[in-house]
């Protein structure tokens, strides 16, 4: 037997033949009795007039809250459960007032990695962002409180991960081996990211960055002779320049352009392949 939907009109008696009490929640959702024998340890309503086994009550409901949007620094879209290579994100919150008494909406309350909850924002339509992280999952919650001191009983939560610009680049690679290209077309897009890799992993970023600028130059040649579609071109250049962001890089997806220090301190042979300064050694 499935379980029943009920509506506000359940008397006294139906009530006490499940063992339901009281509480918070909004009027217009239904109470679901369970089958028997099932564990179930309390139904809870809001609104003007509940029965309860104290007679009438009048039960205020409390507001609700839901978070719209996650972007990161570079504007693009984080899904909860994903990851991004930067370390700041802005999140979109919305609240909607307890459809009793209506009270109007007074903050937001936020937590970062289940810290306490403590107020953020104050409109109902609330902007909060979070900046310099550390590398590693993150846990956001927010919940809304009304002007009558009323809070959401089920923040909203949201997660992600916060990756390594080394991270990043092998995920942009498997990005690249998920897209089932010719052969010939996966090495020469992979090569500068294999010798990128080698150069993070040896902290020399002024040349990982130049690398990536040689991979997204391949890939603006390769949509425009017709070996990368528009929206694989369009996604791979996306997570490089958040890499490229995410590393400090100084010409962030142009053409191959040198500072200072690249002029200084790294062969020209860095554009597009191995140098002579031998900086794949320890």
């Amino acid at each position: 037997m499935n379980h029943k939907a009920l509506t506000l009109a359940i008397t006294i008696a139906a009530l006490g033949a499940v063992g339901v009490t009281t509480g918070v929640m909004s009027s217009a959702i239904p109470l679901a009795v369970p089958m028997p024998n099932q564990a179930f340890a309390q139904v809870i309503v809001c609104g003007p007039g509940i029965l309860g086994p104290n007679g009438v009550m009048n039960i205020p409901c409390p507001p609700q809250t839901r978070i719209t949007s996650a972007a990161d620094a570079n504007g693009n879209a984080v899904q909860n459960g994903g990851s991004t290579v930067s370390t700041s994100i802005t999140f979109q919150v919305t609240a909607t007032p307890g459809t009793y008494p209506g009270n109007p909406i007074a903050s937001f309350q936020c937590s970062l990695d289940n810290s306490q909850l403590t107020s953020c924002a104050t409109t109902s339509l609330g902007t909060i962002s979070y900046n310099n992280l550390a590398a590693g999952q993150h846990k956001f919650a927010v919940r809304t409180v009304d002007t009558q001191g009323n809070t959401d009983p089920t923040p909203a939560t949201f997660s992600w991960t916060v990756l390594t610009p080394t991270q990043g680049t092998q995920n942009l690679i498997n990005t690249i081996n998920s897209f089932n290209l010719p052969k010939g077309v996966t090495t020469s897009l992979e090569a500068p990211l294999n010798t990128a890799l080698t150069r993070l992993n040896h902290n020399h970023d002024t040349p990982a960055c130049n690398q990536l600028n040689s991979f997204l130059n391949q890939v603006n040649a390769k949509q425009t002779n017709g070996q990368l579609t528009s929206q694989q071109a369009a996604e791979l250049t996306q997570q490089a320049k958040a890499i490229q962001q995410a590393i400090g890089c100084s010409n962030v997806g142009g053409m191959l352009g040198q500072t200072n220090q690249l002029l200084n301190n790294v062969g020209p042979g860095d554009g597009s392949g191995d140098d002579n300064n031998d900086d794949d050694n320890p």
